[in-house]
Parts: structure tokens; C-alpha cells; sequence
């Protein structure tokens, strides 16, 4: 396994993962306006900035787990896809675990 190559993957897609969401609320701004509408449900702006830190390393420990597991099926052989096992791991939704930071189930 090419450690390097997975640290570099990893590293590009935590700088995408947030770039493209940045992007996105910068793109859609009555996506804010629409989290701010249900307090119940969504954590409040100093909410989420409180718990960003430990949701940005949940976020890049799923992603290093991610790159890991695709470095792993690429030993896999031929005849068997490789989406199969990826898909089996859960990773072909968006499911990195940070939707806990937005969610606010204490209310």
C-alpha cells in the first residue's frame, strides 16, 4: 500500500469536502436561512462552530478509512467490482458522520 499516495488522497479530499460545501452555501445563501427557520432540529451558529473541531476530525478520520478501504479493493481481483466493496462499507452515500454538528437532538 502507497502510504503517500493515501495521505495525499486523503488530504485532497478533506480540502474538496469542504471547499464544495463552502461553495455551496456561498452559492445557496437561503440554505442558512432555511437551517435558521427549525431550531429544534438544526444547532444554532455558535452551536456548530463549537463542535467544528471535532467534527472536521471525524470527517478526515472517515475519509482516511475511505481512501484505505478503496487502496484495499484495488488488490481485489478482476472479476469482482470494486464498487461492491465500497458500497458495503457504506461509502457510496454521503455518510462521513458530521450531520450530528447541524442536528440538535438535545432540544
Amino acid at each position: 500500500m502507497n502510504m503517500m499516495g493515501v495521505v495525499l488522497a486523503t488530504l485532497g479530499a478533506f480540502v474538496a469536502y469542504f471547499v464544495v460545501g463552502g461553495v455551496m452555501f456561498v452559492a445557496m445563501p437561503w440554505m442558512k436561512t432555511e437551517f435558521m427557520k427549525y431550531p429544534a432540529v438544526y444547532r444554532p451558529s455558535e452551536g456548530q462552530m463549537k463542535n467544528m473541531p471535532v467534527a472536521m476530525v471525524a470527517t478526515l478520520v472517515a475519509i482516511v478509512v475511505l481512501a484505505v478501504l478503496y487502496v484495499l479493493t484495488l488488490s481485489v481481483p478482476a472479476d469482482r467490482s470494486r464498487g461492491d466493496s465500497l458500497r458495503g462499507a457504506g461509502a457510496d452515500e454521503d455518510d462521513l458522520g458530521d450531520g450530528w454538528r447541524f442536528e440538535d437532538f438535545g432540544a
